[in-house]
């Protein structure tokens, strides 16, 4: 069996909280913990997308030199997204062009393959990428598409997966089943019949709602629901501006 892009990391974290947090140490800390989800660490070597058994080692904090902060020692363990190279993922397409093609792993996680690696069985036309060899092979929006992992990019603690079709293991995963619903157009109204219309792009799409939550075991059941296979769209909350927590090993 494939491995899989999760892993579970427990690990001892120094969190700084200011003199307002004092009076909730606990709030403190998971609002700090909320600023890690979603960004990649380097510590942890992967995004993090969930914690949970989340522990103060002390409950007296520590004053370091004239900073106004008070630092804790906090163990928690943490889901993280860490694919390697060479492996293989599936993503909903979300965007297809000449020059790539665009999806979504998980709902959460941006992914590209441009065309110099999709293989020459594909050529792209009338908006699609379609196979030579298999007429039912179409890779279109909202196609699951199987690709090879040949890159991973880390900008401003934002990962994305480069990914490649070049593998004859690679492909459609799974063909979109359309579900067109009746509605009436102008003719349609004279006349008394209804008119089927193609149904809206991301119709099937299930947002995750991420709250920056105070119960994050809701947040990993949310990530293990889209790791069985159903389609999610991306959260797009602002994240507020804060120091970056530090892990330590």
């Amino acid at each position: 069996t494939a491995a899989s892009p999760f892993r579970s990391v427990q690990t001892t974290l120094s969190i700084h909280l200011l003199p307002a947090h004092l009076s909730d140490v606990k709030k403190g800390v998971d609002e700090k913990l909320n600023l890690m989800l979603l960004r990649y660490s380097d510590a942890a070597d992967g995004v993090v997308v969930a914690y949970s058994d989340v522990e103060v080692g002390d409950s007296i904090g520590r004053i370091m030199y004239d900073s106004p902060y008070i630092h804790f020692q906090v163990r928690a363990k943490l889901l993280v997204f860490a694919p390697q190279k060479e492996s293989q993922l599936i993503g909903t397409v979300t965007k297809v062009s000449a020059d790539h093609i665009g999806l979504l792993v998980f709902g959460l996680f941006n992914a590209s393959i441009a065309a110099v690696k999709i293989r020459s069985e594909f050529e792209h036309a009338d908006g699609v990428w379609a196979s030579s060899i298999s007429s039912d092979s179409i890779i279109d929006i909202g196609s699951d598409v199987r690709f090879d992992v040949t890159e991973l990019h880390v900008t401003n603690g934002i990962m994305s997966v480069e990914g490649s079709l070049l593998s004859r293991s690679t492909g459609l995963a799974s063909v979109p089943e359309p579900s067109p619903q009746p509605r009436r157009t102008k003719e349609s109204r004279k006349s008394g019949s209804l008119a089927a219309e193609e149904p809206p792009r991301y119709a099937h799409l299930t947002p995750i709602h991420f709250a920056f939550t105070d119960d994050p075991i809701a947040l990993w059941q949310a990530v293990v629901a889209a790791t069985s296979g159903r389609k999610r769209a991306p959260y797009t909350g602002e994240r507020p501006e804060e120091e970056e927590t530090q892990l330590e090993e």
